[in-house]
């Protein structure tokens, strides 16, 4: 089974295929020229998951993008790097030319899980990740899963445990 991975940010997009042992097959990469607009940038996205996966072999996409965003919607909220993004529906116009499942998250956060689970943090209980780049952000891996905010947390369902100084899973969807 295959996956693409995607990387937008302000100066840069790459698109890579995987393969189930998290081998690099194929990668693409082209300037996001976010200054020209979302349009253009989505059509240089189309070119380069068809270039990386001309047969479809990918069971799904999953994308890295700067947020603020509404990862649950697939929608890009208001990332200052990116202009013309705002309210910019991006898991719905890929699944719309490719048909397959699209997952959208903080490109910090799919950076510190990567680390946590491939790169350097691999084997370790926690992850802090921190990228400079053309804008700042951080993610922070907890036992293999991505830690979000309160509200993330509280929407499906953890509570703080002051016992263990820790979040809790208590119940809801995830």
């Amino acid at each position: 089974m295959y996956r693409i991975g995607i990387d937008i940010g302000a100066t840069n997009m790459r698109v890579a295929l995987f393969n189930d042992a998290y081998q690099l097959m194929e990668r693409a990469e082209q300037k996001t020229e976010a200054h020209l607009g979302v349009a253009q940038a989505l059509e240089k996205l189309f070119d380069m998951i068809q270039q990386v996966d001309p047969n479809q072999f990918a069971s799904g996409i999953g994308i890295g993008a700067p947020g603020p965003l509404d990862a649950a919607q697939g929608i890009i909220l208001d990332a200052p790097n990116l202009p013309g993004w705002q309210g910019f529906r991006l898991k719905e116009a890929i699944f719309k030319r490719f048909g397959k499942p699209v997952f959208l998250t903080n490109d910090a956060k799919v950076a510190a899980l990567a680390e946590a689970k491939l790169g350097a943090g691999k084997g370790c209980h926690t992850v802090q990740f921190i990228t400079v780049s053309t804008g700042v952000g951080g993610g922070f891996v907890h036992c293999g899963e991505v830690v979000f905010g309160l509200s993330w947390a509280r929407f499906r369902g953890w509570e703080y445990d002051s016992g263990c100084k820790w979040w809790k899973y208590i119940g809801g969807s995830l």
